[in-house]
This record gives structure tokens, C-alpha cells and sequence, in this order.
């Protein structure tokens, strides 16, 4: 009897993605910069492990839905349960106010899940968006400006987060009412502004790459041609502009929605510092 044998193959995938996710170690700590306080507020883009890059699991994706709907409910909460009634504050204002906390809570909520839904669907293209810009990296001489961006980065992460609890703590202190649902959704809410910075940190650092890429460009052609550095520009060159179609692809809809409430962000901000001057100065009183 002839016993039939399967022909057993090796398994070379999960090899090849451990060598082709391998993360220097200047890029790993600008990936870093730009996910570990996103992971903090539910809305990371990427996972890195012993030098690797590799997509969310499912855990963090289901917990992540999990967290998304529970915002959505407590934003819900928030804006029909919830009165805020104050009687030395004059019945226009109050609706004002009203108003203003109604549309603020709902393009929060509605930015919120959209993140969640952007990082869900475009997993693939958050890593090779930093894929890309290690090639680029390792193609152009950028070594002595990256320590410096990352500082920046840090910088830019840290003054928005401190900027919005500044923000949030003046409007419980100059409230009345203190709900802990409000604190839950606006702490979550930090993460989107997070977000829109890292958004903007990526384009600036896509552009000094443009900048380091024609400085070296221009050296090249004061200088011997060189074939060989010709050909790495030009493949340097290549990658900017995928990297910057796969920016596009992931942030352009997160940049539009934020650009499309700014005005009105600021009409709130401007509302909860001038209410904070009235009551612990009188400012604006008769």
C-alpha cells in the first residue's frame, strides 16, 4: 500500500516580517515619541516589541471598541441627562452655553470614533508610513536633526495635554456641578488633539527630509557626479512621495474634520476663560 505523504512547506512569512518591521534604534524612538501617549488614551496606531513594529492585536482592538462605545454612551449621558442651570447667569447665556456644550460633546464623540475607526482600518499603512521613513532615514544623511525632532515631539505632545487640562480645569472650577462622566469623556478627548499633533509632526518631518534631500542635491552638483548617489537620491526621492501619499491616505480626513471645528473650539475656549475671569474677578459684571 502506498501511504500518500503531504508535502510540508516551511513557513517563511512570519521570518521575512521580523526582518522587513526591524526598527533602527533612532526610528524606534521617534515611532515611540509619536504612539506611547496615543496608546494612553486608546487611539495607537502601531505596536513596537523587541526593536519590531507589528499591528495592534485584537485584544487592544476589542477593548478599543469596547472604550469607543462606552464614550458614546456616556457622551450621550452627558448631553440629555445633564442640565446646566445657573441662576446668576442671565436665561440667553445659559442657552448659549447649553448650546455650546451640546454641539462641543457631539464633535468630540463623532472625532473620537472616527480616530478609532482610522487606526482600525488603516493598521497596514501606519507601519509602513514609519517603514518609509526609516528608508529615507537610512538614504539621506538625518542622524544629528532626528535626536532634536523627537525632543520636539515630546515638546509638542506634552503642551497640548497640559494646554486642554488647563482648559478643562478652569471650566470645573468656574462651574458649579462636577459630573464624573464629563471628566471620563474629556480626558479621552485629550487623545484626539494628540492625534492632530502627531498628524502635524509627521508633515514637518516629511519636509525637512525635502529640505535635507535638496541640500544634498544641490552638494552633489557642485561637486563630482556621482552615479551611485544619483541613484540613491532618486530612490530617496521615490519614497518621500509615497510616504507622503500614505500621509495623506491616513490623516487627510482626521486634518479636515479638526480644521472644520477649530473656530468652533475656540468660540467654546474663549467662553469658559471669560465665564473663569467673571467669577473670580467680576469680569464683565454690571
Amino acid at each position: 500500500m502506498m501511504l500518500k505523504t503531504k508535502k510540508v512547506t516551511p513557513k517563511r512569512s512570519f521570518q521575512v516580517l521580523i526582518i522587513k518591521n526591524r526598527l533602527e534604534k533612532a526610528i524606534k524612538m521617534l515611532a515611540n515619541s509619536l504612539n506611547i501617549v496615543l496608546y494612553l488614551f486608546w487611539s495607537s496606531k502601531y505596536s513596537i516589541r523587541n526593536n519590531h513594529i507589528y499591528p495592534l492585536g485584537k485584544t487592544y482592538d476589542f477593548l478599543g471598541f469596547c472604550v469607543m462605545i462606552c464614550i458614546n454612551c456616556l457622551c450621550i449621558y452627558r448631553t440629555l441627562a445633564i442640565d446646566y442651570v445657573d441662576e446668576d447667569v442671565p436665561k440667553l447665556e445659559m442657552k448659549l452655553l447649553s448650546a455650546f456644550n451640546f454641539f462641543y460633546v457631539i464633535y468630540f464623540m463623532i472625532g473620537f470614533t472616527m480616530n478609532f475607526v482610522l487606526n482600525f482600518g488603516f493598521k497596514r499603512e501606519n507601519i509602513s508610513l514609519i517603514l518609509k521613513i526609516q528608508s529615507i532615514y537610512l538614504g539621506i544623511d538625518f542622524s544629528k536633526r532626528i535626536r532634536g525632532f523627537i525632543i520636539w515631539n515630546w515638546v509638542f505632545i506634552i503642551g497640548i495635554i497640559c494646554t486642554d487640562i488647563f482648559i478643562y480645569f478652569i471650566y470645573y472650577m468656574s462651574s458649579e456641578s462636577f459630573f464624573v462622566c464629563e471628566c471620563i469623556c474629556d480626558a479621552l478627548f485629550i487623545g484626539l488633539d494628540v492625534s492632530i499633533v502627531v498628524s502635524m509632526r509627521f508633515i514637518i518631518l516629511l519636509r525637512k527630509y525635502v529640505d535635507e534631500w535638496i541640500r544634498q542635491a544641490l552638494l552633489m552638483n557642485c561637486g563630482k557626479h556621482d552615479d551611485v548617489q544619483s541613484n540613491n537620491l532618486f530612490r530617496v526621492y521615490k519614497n518621500i512621495l509615497k510616504t507622503y501619499v500614505l500621509y495623506r491616505k491616513i490623516f487627510n480626513v482626521l486634518v479636515f474634520y479638526h480644521s472644520f471645528g477649530v473656530f468652533y473650539r475656540n468660540l467654546v475656549y474663549f467662553h469658559v476663560i471669560l465665564s473663569a475671569l467673571r467669577m473670580f474677578y467680576g469680569f464683565g459684571d454690571d
